[in-house]
């Protein structure tokens, strides 16, 4: 073991690299554990990373005379079993895999966040093939005297997972480029891998100087290289934080709450109430519109339960990978079993004020989702809840029918009282637009299939569709617009509001 450990730490570099290659396979395995729907996807990661580790561990075994002979053939090993049991898994969940691509659909929509996001991961896993071709080049042509060269030079096993790491990267980038599907579930793992690196090469800078251990005693300073790979980390993982959170700026318009918390609120409603990923956006909208409406740090706190759940709690409790990506069935019973637990299993709990705490912040984000979720048409059509514009009794200035019991109506105290005589009767005035016109009792779904589209904006598109609907009167017409809308009653006949 103490062997293992100095064969680690010997090159910092490849050591950072081991380290997170270890956190992209266990994070990795974790996802495909608990979502069956990326079980396809993580385990092709699994697998194509234990096959170049593999390669990688004889490569280094048939060529070159090294100390780790051994070891570089007991990795092979296990690799190679590894290797076998994952063909097996990946052939199990074709079939859900298919689902999964079925059920997710994403309109092609041009816009400028999506395509800096796409060509960000095309960069990101370009350079990340190039770091492989660049590693076996350094090893096997450069001198190991000159900081370049020692820099990949070994040891070989670390040299190995660097190897493996970056083809990670690589196929995760790609997969992401190619299926938009997936970029809410593997953007956080690519982040991760990159933020370690980055915490632990500040480390190394703070504590220590950077230089790599030779067998023969010299030891070569790899200072400047060292900080030039913390200062690409850093500005990788920087553009993909910011495209990212600029992506859902401007498609979803989420303003206030940062990608990993919106990502919560979506999957945490998702598993409450199963209904379509419209749905989910739409409870996210509200809650960020919300939130747009606090100022001061309020707002931050508003964010933090779900920023919680989603990074924190969920390692916490039970070991789990991050909250939007556990399967819906998954997120269910973590929230009934690891968040939102009754008294008596939260004392019998082995930290007791942890899982109060825990609690109290998982009760707070569980009652924002379900206000918000009520609060939208469709949920109110569910429940039976008709909007006052929509009733039939609130259409006309005077009402027809009595309202329900209230009070009884009170007695004149003398002979002058107003009370002494019916109310007087209003003058007649203009018709006006029914309350009906401008009330909406539920929002149905998109159709799959129309005749024309009318996209936006405002009245434009009110007038358009109504012609459009005149001369072809048996059409089928989907107007798409985007953005608030004011009641016919919050704008008086003068055209100013009220």
């Amino acid at each position: 073991m103490g062997e293992l450990f100095q064969t680690t730490y010997q090159n910092p570099f490849l050591a950072l690299c081991t380290m997170a290659k270890l956190a992209f396979m266990i994070r990795l395995a974790f996802m495909g554990a608990y979502n069956v729907y990326l079980r396809w996807y993580t385990t092709l990661a699994l697998l194509i990373g234990h096959a170049v580790s593999v390669a990688s561990s004889l490569l280094f075994y048939f060529i070159g005379h090294n100390p780790y002979r051994n070891f570089l053939l007991l990795s092979a090993i296990i690799d190679g079993l590894m290797v076998v049991a994952f063909f097996w898994i990946i052939s199990r969940s074709k079939p859900v895999r298919y689902q999964f691509e079925k059920a997710v659909v994403f309109q092609d929509i041009a816009s400028i966040p999506a395509t800096l996001l796409q060509k960000t991961f095309w960069l990101t896993g370009a350079l990340a093939v190039a770091m492989i071709i660049v590693a076996f080049w350094c090893h096997f042509q450069l001198n190991p005297s000159t900081p370049i060269g020692v820099l990949f030079h070994g040891p070989e096993p670390t040299l190995g997972n660097a190897v493996t790491m970056y083809s990670v990267i690589g196929l995760l980038c790609f997969l992401i480029a190619r299926n938009e599907s997936l970029r809410d579930f593997f953007v956080g793992t690519l982040l991760m891998g990159y933020l370690i690196r980055i915490i632990g090469a500040l480390g190394w800078l703070i504590v220590a100087k950077v230089y790599v251990s030779q067998p023969g005693g010299a030891d070569v300073s790899i200072q400047s290289l060292f900080t030039l790979s913390l200062v690409i980390n850093i500005s990788l993982s920087a553009i993909l934080t910011a495209f990212r959170r600029l992506y859902y700026n401007v498609e979803f318009t989420i303003t206030s709450f940062y990608p990993s918390s919106a990502r919560n609120v979506m999957c945490m409603h998702r598993a409450l109430f199963p209904e379509g990923p419209e749905d989910s956006g739409e409870v996210l909208q509200a809650i960020d519109r919300y939130a747009g409406t606090i100022r001061g740090r309020k707002r931050g706190l508003l964010n933090f339960p779900f920023w919680l759940i989603e990074n924190v709690l969920s390692g916490i409790w039970g070991f789990r990978p991050p909250f939007s990506t556990m399967s819906p069935n998954e997120q269910l019973y973590y929230l009934r079993h690891y968040l939102i637990r009754p008294l008596a299993e939260r004392q019998q709990s082995g930290l007791p004020e942890l899982a109060e705490l825990t609690n109290q912040l998982s009760v707070a984000a569980h009652s924002i989702v379900l206000f918000a979720s009520y609060s939208t048409l469709k949920k109110q059509h569910q429940i039976g809840y008709v909007a006052p514009g929509a009733r039939d009794r609130l259409q006309g200035e005077a009402l027809p029918t009595p309202p329900p019991f209230a009070r009884v109506a009170q007695l004149p105290r003398n002979e002058t009282d107003p009370l002494n005589y019916q109310p007087p009767i209003p003058p007649p005035i203009p018709q006006r637009p029914a309350p009906r016109l401008s009330t909406s009792i539920n929002e149905p779904t998109l159709p799959t299939e129309v005749d024309y589209i009318v996209i936006g904006s405002g009245p434009g598109g009110a007038v358009m569709t109504y012609r459009l609907s005149s001369e072809k009167p048996d059409a089928r017409i989907l107007l798409i617009d985007r953005g608030g809308r004011y009641s016919p009653f919050r704008i008086s006949t003068t055209g100013k509001s009220r």
